[in-house]
Formats: structure tokens, sequence, C-alpha cells
């Protein structure tokens, strides 16, 4: 059975090493060290749940899993990435034609309630696009998580696209309520820490990524052990 125990417990079992992983993961780029940490930190290569995070003693080998897990996050982007893409040409591309057939003197001087109903009819004509990626983009933030996991556990970049595996894991129900309460608890965090100036985000996404991974990972250990 998954203990959300101990994954809550985690973040906080060592404030040094969690201070050390806000500050990381406030800089852009550097913060793919703080990521390669967490992944490290979720104890899907120990087999069992602990609530201790990993030393921060490999920055570089922390920095090279966090580069490629992102990756990997970013291939399961790439549909909603390339259906955006159409939606917005499908939503801009003929408004910016018809602005242009216009001229510049009459585009300067409309007024929002010119614009607003000129541009509704493209908006529509794209919104079934609109819901595709919104949908795209759910469905790779939702196996993304057990892809970078099965990379970590392996050292095999393939295996983040072994998908026989990777739905061994993603149709159960122990992984659909981790994520969701993942989620649930990143937005309350993000929503709550993002007034804090700077740091705030940081601090959210740190926590929040040493809990889920953690859950995550228990989730697919805990399969593992009924296979």
């Amino acid at each position: 059975m998954v203990d959300y125990n101990l994954s809550f417990r985690k973040p906080f079992s060592d404030f040094r090493k969690l201070l050390i992983g806000i500050v990381i993961n406030i800089i852009p780029i550097v913060n793919l060290i703080s990521y390669g940490y967490i992944l490290e930190s979720s104890d899907i290569k120990r087999g069992e749940q602990t609530d201790k995070m990993e030393e921060w003693d490999d920055l570089g080998g922390f920095f090279v899993k966090g580069l490629i897990a992102f990756i990997v996050s970013l291939i399961y982007g790439i549909p909603a990435l390339i259906v955006g893409i159409i939606a917005f040409f499908v939503a801009f591309g003929p408004l910016f034609g018809q602005l242009i057939s216009m001229g510049a003197q009459r585009v300067e001087s409309m007024n929002p309630e010119e614009f607003i109903p000129m541009f509704v009819p493209y908006l529509l004509a794209a919104l079934p696009l609109i819901i595709i990626v919104v949908i795209l983009i759910l469905i790779a933030t939702y196996v993304a998580p057990v892809a970078v996991l099965k990379y970590i556990k392996t050292d095999k970049f393939s295996e983040a696209f072994n998908f026989k595996e990777i739905s061994k894991y993603i149709f159960t129900g122990d992984y659909i309520i981790a994520w969701l309460l993942v989620l649930v608890l990143h937005l309350g965090l993000v929503g709550i820490l993002s007034n804090v100036p700077f740091v705030g985000t940081a601090i959210a996404s740190f926590i929040t990524g040493i809990i889920g991974f953690s859950l995550y990972a228990g989730v697919m250990m805990e399969i593992d052990k009924k296979n």
C-alpha cells in the first residue's frame, strides 16, 4: 500500500536539503539540478518508500538527469504544441490578413468594440483545436511522470517511451488518485506562495515535486510488487 504519510513528510525531513533545493530551484536552467534531485529522491531505484531525501553530492549528475527528464516531458508535449500552432494560425492567420487589408491607419483608429466582434468568429473556428490542445496537455502531464521515473529507474532513455510498461501504471486507480492529489496540492501551494515575491513559486514547485514524485514512485513500486 502506498504510504502517503512518508511522501508528505519527505520534503521536511531535512530542512538544510530543503533550503538548498529551493535556492537552486529559483535559478532558471540551473533549476534542472533541483529537478534531477527531486527525481533521484523519489525512491524509485530503492524499491521502497522512505521519508529521506538524497544527499546534495552529485550536482552534475542531478543536472543531467533533470535535463534528460525535461527532454522526455518536452517530447510528450510535442502533439499539443503542433495542434496549438495550427490553432494559432486558424485563429490569427485570417484575422491578420483582414487587418492588413484594412490598412494601418484604419487599424490604429479601431476601438475594442469594433475589434472583438471581428476576432470572435476566428476564435470560434479554432475552438475545437483549442479543446484538443487542452486534452493533449492533460494527457502529457498525466503520462510524463511515469515515463520520467521509468527513465530514472533504468537509466535508459528508451524506457521513457516503453508504452507497454507505462500503461501498466497509468490505468490504475492508485495512480489516478495520486496524480489528482498532486495536481490539487500544486495548484493550492502555487496559489498561496505565488504571493511571496521571487521565491514563492520555487518553494511550491520544489515541495510538490518531492511529494509528487515520491507518491508516483510509491504507486509504481506497489504495482510492481503485485506483478
